[in-house]
């Protein structure tokens, strides 16, 4: 089903973060990734990337802000250790470059980013002991009609994602999707990573069938968000927060 492909796509996501965070911890990686940094954004702070939670939309928008941050540097830095003469390191530094090179994962780093930032205001309110419970429920409903706003109006929401998209794809040199893809497998003490080769099948058949899966992914997103807000913070839970307030 639809909704079962998107939390797939979702959860492979956040896995490849995971993985660029424990690859980029080793010492000598993480040395590499800081130098980096400096060089290519002296005017920015260092920044450090961090694994996400399974619990915590905080936690996943962090993540995910860092990954979309650093993305030009992160690819940099994995083509470097694509060199390494270490063959462990050699063989992650492909498989995560092929993890991220990728329209798929660029629009859903941005996708995720986007939401996030309406949602991680919520999740601080709800952490911060000193606001009113009418104060945060306000903020809730607040965020719960932005992300309305995304699902029902394409500019602001859709449309102005692939934009963001488009912009990055453009200036990273990423590979449009093709119409079908195979999946190599690694060695099996790499098999966290993959690399999808195209099997073929560009042009604008290859462009409407990518826009299509990205608007399912989209929507998937936001109605997976909608749900989740709703079932956590109804009218009875409401009348709870009141009682504790």
């Amino acid at each position: 089903s639809t909704a079962t492909k998107s939390e797939t796509a979702f959860k492979n996501m956040f896995d490849s973060l995971d993985q660029l965070s424990t690859y980029f911890s080793g010492t000598k990686r993480h040395a590499k990734l800081m130098e980096l940094q400096k060089e290519m954004r002296p005017d920015k702070q260092l920044s450090e990337l961090a694994n996400s939670s399974a619990t915590r939309w905080i936690s996943w928008s962090t993540s995910t802000e860092k990954v979309l941050n650093l993305y030009y540097v992160l690819l940099h830095a994995l083509r470097h250790f694509q060199e390494d003469r270490d063959g462990e390191t050699r063989m992650q530094a492909y498989g995560l470059y092929g993890l991220m090179h990728n329209k798929q994962f660029l629009f859903l780093l941005v996708a995720f980013n986007r939401v996030f930032q309406v949602v991680s205001q919520a999740t601080i309110a709800l952490q911060k002991p000193s606001l009113s419970c009418d104060m945060v429920w306000d903020i809730l409903c607040v965020s719960k009609q932005c992300l309305k706003e995304f699902r029902d109006n394409d500019s602001s929401g859709y449309n102005k994602t692939i934009e963001l998209t488009e912009e990055l794809v453009t200036k990273n040199k990423v590979p449009d999707l093709p119409q079908s893809s195979r999946v190599t497998q690694l060695p099996k003490h790499l098999h966290s990573y993959t690399v999808t080769q195209s099997c073929g099948g560009r042009g604008d058949s290859g462009e409407k069938n990518a826009n299509g899966i990205f608007r399912k992914l989209w929507y998937s997103l936001l109605d997976s968000l909608l749900g989740e807000l709703d079932a956590r913070f109804g009218s009875e839970q409401k009348g709870i927060m009141i009682c504790v307030d």
